[in-house]
C-alpha cells in the first residue's frame, strides 16, 4: 500500500507544470512529505463515493484503491512485523477516532473531480509548507495561490457560479479537519517512541513522519 500510494502521488504531481520546474531534490522532499497525507484524503473520498453509490454498503467495511475490501468487524490485524506488543493493543493505539465524520461530509458534499483535485493539492501543499518551512514554504504558498486562481476560474467560468464561498469553505473545512487529526496524533506517536511500541527501523524516516508509523 505504501508503494502504491508513493508511486501514485509521484505520477499525480508530475501533472502540475510548476512542480515539474523544481529541482529534483525539492521535488523529492515534497513527495516524501505529502504522499501519506494525500492518501488520507483520497481514501476518505473513495469511501464516500462508494457508500453514496452503494447505500447498503456496511459501515464496518472499507475498501482500498488496490481493490481490497475489508470487513473491519471480522478481521485480525497481525502486528508482529510492527510491534512486540499484542496486535489488539497496537491497533487500538494507532487508530485515530473521528475520521468517519470526514467521510460523511465528503459524501454529503460530493465534490467534483476538479474540486477533489483542488482539495488534494491544497491539503498536500499546506501540510508540506508547514512542515518544511523555508524556501519550500515560499514555493508551496505560490502553488496555493495558483490553485486559488484555478478554482476561482472553474467556479465562475465553467460552472458559472459567482457565489461559491460557502461551498468552498465546507470543502476547506474537511482539509482542515484532516490536518487537525495529524497534529493531534503527534503526542500519541511520541508516547509510542517512549514505550518502544513500534519496532520499525526506516531507511528514510522523513517519509513516515505523521504517517502513524514514525
Amino acid at each position: 500500500m505504501w508503494q502504491f500510494y508513493f508511486i501514485t502521488v509521484a505520477k499525480w504531481l508530475m501533472h502540475f507544470t510548476e512542480f515539474e520546474k523544481l529541482d529534483m531534490e525539492v521535488k523529492l522532499t515534497i513527495l516524501q512529505t505529502v504522499w501519506h497525507v494525500w492518501q488520507n484524503l483520497d481514501h476518505r473520498s473513495l469511501m464516500a463515493f462508494h457508500q453514496k453509490n452503494n447505500p447498503n454498503f456496511p459501515k464496518h467495511h472499507t475498501i482500498s484503491r488496490t481493490g481490497v475490501l475489508l470487513d473491519k468487524a471480522n478481521v485480525h490485524f497481525d502486528a508482529s512485523w510492527l510491534s512486540d506488543y499484542p496486535s489488539r493493543e497496537v491497533g487500538g493505539f494507532l487508530r485515530v477516532p473521528g475520521n468517519d465524520n470526514i467521510t460523511e461530509k465528503l459524501k454529503s458534499l460530493d465534490p467534483t473531480d476538479i474540486e477533489l483535485t483542488f482539495m488534494l493539492a491544497q491539503l498536500s501543499f499546506e501540510y508540506a509548507g508547514k512542515r518544511c518551512q523555508g524556501k519550500i514554504l515560499e514555493t508551496l504558498e505560490h502553488f496555493q495561490n495558483l490553485l486559488a486562481d484555478d478554482i476561482h476560474q472553474y467556479y465562475t467560468k465553467e460552472l458559472r457560479i459567482d457565489n461559491y464561498f460557502d461551498r468552498l469553505a465546507k470543502l476547506m473545512k474537511i482539509n482542515n479537519s484532516i490536518q487537525k487529526k495529524i497534529w493531534e496524533a503527534r503526542p500519541r506517536m511520541e508516547l509510542a517512541k517512549v514505550f518502544n511500541l513500534i519496532k520499525l527501523d526506516f531507511s528514510h524516516p522523513e517519509m513516515f513522519i505523521d504517517s502513524g508509523y514514525n
